[in-house]
């Protein structure tokens, strides 16, 4: 019972998860580097300054990777990882400011072979990618970086699909280089944020995907840029191969001078928490208001339980959709149609269903929630939105619960 209980809690919170997911918390022991002596050595010359990319890993917040900036000193040795991920657990309020968007994050700084033992450990490939900067670009980043670096308490408001780990340096390398970054066209209006987000965390969570669908908006269906794509630490990588410099005077050169282990992709990694796909629990739900139904008709009376945990389910996930439809700052949940079906009215009518129910007395539950369940049907289909498909086995049953009290309630 108690793991069915944390499951269903899950079920409400999942969502908020990909809102996180392109950000690593800041870890004890994290070190922490003079800032008088980085600065002297990081701006001599010889200094080359990469892209890492990480390999996405099994935990929820690592499913889409992760990326810093190396500042590699050859001549001196200086060698220093800028990772703009850093959040703090500790932050008074940080789980009401995570969930509005309030969230802000900061900029770490780690040594190199720690940095790289750490995803060791864990067995991720980084990639990483030089870029071909002059040294004047090179030293031009590293002001950049000093900015954030260097001044104390400096954070910025982190934005899972707009400004995040990946989408602050690729703008502080295109701020740096003499000229502007051509990006490659392949990938042009071809993918959405869902599809790309899809990619890297249906294999491994199923209900984690579901818990995005539920409350990421129909934002998350307009094809995308190839700059909108760079979002993602991987999709990055791979147009940051094909990109190149264009000088003002025309000429071109490649972004990526060299590329060492580069070969990242999805992390494939089946879930193994829960042996019950979403699409699974939707059939059954399906399967047991069908059944319900039936042996209703046959012993004419009417089980109300029922109907009441399915508006419990409505209204709970509906209190989630609702707070971040109204009140949220984050990107995409501002647009989610899936709050017409999903809100906490369901949870204002219960308690005079259930009064009603218990005096024997109409609720006139079928009737409101046919009408609920057409008009949802006819926005869901006519919407921008990809809905998911167990929704629409949950209007299914819900549409099987209306019409059984309707024909019940029949003179």
């Amino acid at each position: 019972m108690a793991r069915i209980k944390t499951y269903l809690l899950t079920l409400l919170l999942l969502g908020l998860f990909p809102l996180m997911a392109l950000a690593q918390e800041k870890q004890e022991g994290e070190v922490e580097m003079e800032a008088d002596t980085v600065k002297k050595e990081a701006v001599r010359d010889s200094l080359e300054i990469s892209m890492l990319v990480c390999a996405p890993g099994e935990r929820i917040y690592e499913l889409y990777g992760h990326s810093a900036l190396r500042l590699h000193n050859l001549s001196s040795g200086a060698d220093v990882v800028l990772n703009y991920g850093v959040f703090d657990f500790h932050t008074p309020h940080f789980a009401w400011r995570f969930m509005m968007g309030l969230t802000d994050y900061t900029v770490g700084a780690v040594d190199y072979r720690e940095f790289m033992a750490g995803y060791a450990m864990e067995g991720r490939i980084v990639g990483e990618q030089v870029l071909n900067l002059t040294q004047e670009e090179a030293y031009q980043l590293v002001v950049l970086a000093e900015k954030d670096w260097l001044t104390p308490g400096w954070a910025y408001r982190y934005n899972f699909l707009y400004d995040n780990c990946t989408t602050r340096l690729i703008r502080m390398v295109e701020q740096a280089v003499a000229g502007k970054i051509l990006w490659p066209t392949d990938g042009e209006g071809q993918r959405t944020f869902r599809d790309i987000i899809h990619e890297y965390a249906a294999p491994a969570s199923p209900w984690y995907t579901l818990g995005q669908d539920l409350i990421l908006g129909a934002e998350m269906d307009v094809p995308r840029s190839v700059e909108h794509q760079l979002f993602s630490p991987v999709y990055a990588m791979h147009y940051m191969s094909g990109a190149k410099i264009v000088a003002a005077d025309g000429s071109e050169r490649p972004l990526i001078r060299e590329e060492r282990n580069c070969t990242i992709g999805p992390n494939a990694q089946a879930e193994r928490s829960f042996p019950v796909s979403p699409l699974m629990a939707a059939v059954g739900l399906l399967c047991v208001c069908l059944l319900t139904s039936l042996v209703e008709w046959r012993r004419q009376r009417t089980f109300y339980l029922l109907d009441d945990l399915l508006l419990v389910l409505l209204g709970g996930l509906g209190v989630v959709v609702a707070l971040l439809f109204f009140l949220s700052d984050h990107p995409a949940v501002g647009s989610n149609w899936l709050i017409l079906l999903l809100h906490p009215l369901w949870l204002l009518y219960l308690p005079w269903k259930v009064v009603r129910d218990v005096r024997h007395r109409p609720s006139h539950y079928g009737v409101f929630m046919g009408t609920a369940v057409v008009l949802a049907s006819v926005a869901f289909v006519c919407s921008p939105q990809v809905i998911p498909l167990e929704v629409y086995l949950l209007l299914g049953a819900l549409a099987l619960r209306s019409l059984r009290l309707l024909v019940a309630a029949r003179p």
